[in-house]
């Protein structure tokens, strides 16, 4: 084995040096200060909290439907009884990404990973469990937000930030198990039409491909072709929990529409 000589380790020492001062005089993030709506000033990590939380009960806030009076009845599906397995857990948590922040538990993706056997036989107890009490905890419903600057936007302002929540990583991991049990179920059913491609894996190429194949037929064709985008504002933030459950009655069994609706209460 050939030794480098001591001129290549001392150039090499040089180098890590460098890049660690290099490191250490990276510019600190500036920290733009916020306006309210009246015009005035929030300097402080208090008063910019506030302004942020007033913003966001704002944006999280359903729209008021007054031109409903009652919701229909449906009936349910009748209950269905689910259980996970061991199986299914442990390849759900061999996905994990282990470098995802922790919610506000500390558990962090890497600790789900490296847990025993038998750990991970207590979460799929606790799992089924709350199948089967249909219930869903209010510690698991609050996560630790983070604020996020829009590129391009006025930084003085809070609607010029989006907010990224970092949930349990307990909760999203029962999140995901459940997931893929209704996906089983509104699949047999045939609950999702063919052209629905949001929300569903390796989908949006097939729907790019789509498109291509329209607007080309109509080239082909010499004939006009036409699309039209819609952009629903805050869509998500102040989707009509109601009319969403009273939906979710028509295709899924009752004991877990009970489930979704307790996990959709606020905390």
């Amino acid at each position: 084995m050939q030794v480098p000589p001591i001129s290549s380790l001392v150039l090499i020492v040089f180098s890590l040096q460098i890049f660690n001062v290099l490191n250490l005089k990276r510019p600190v993030e500036f920290k733009s200060p916020l306006r309210n709506s009246s015009g005035d000033w929030a300097r402080s990590d208090c008063e910019k909290g506030n302004l942020f939380a007033n913003h966001l009960k704002a944006v999280f806030t359903p729209n008021v439907c007054t031109d409903i009076v009652d919701l229909p009845s449906i009936v349910s599906l009748p209950p269905i009884p689910m259980a996970f397995e061991f199986r299914e857990v442990q390849n759900v948590i061999i996905d994990l990404n282990p470098k995802k922040a922790p919610g506000i538990d500390g558990i962090s993706n890497k600790m789900l990973i490296e847990l025993p056997r038998v750990a991970v036989r207590i979460l799929l107890f606790i799992f089924n469990a709350m199948l089967r009490l249909e219930y869903y905890p209010n510690n698991w419903k609050v996560a630790v937000g983070k604020m996020i600057p829009k590129p391009g936007k006025d930084l003085t302002k809070a609607e010029s930030y989006r907010p990224i929540s970092s949930l349990p990583t307990t909760s999203k991991l029962f999140e995901k198990l459940l997931v893929s049990k209704l996906s089983a179920i509104l699949a047999e059913h045939n609950c999702i039409p063919d052209h629905q491609f949001g929300f569903r894996q390796h989908s949006t190429i097939e729907q790019t491909h789509r498109l291509v194949q329209v607007i080309r037929s109509a080239f082909e064709q010499k004939s006009y072709c036409s699309a039209l985008f819609i952009d629903v504002s805050q869509a998500f933030d102040k989707v009509w929990h109601e009319g969403l459950i009273l939906k979710l009655k028509v295709y899924l069994p009752t004991n877990i529409v009970k489930l979704l609706e307790v996990c959709s209460e606020g905390g």
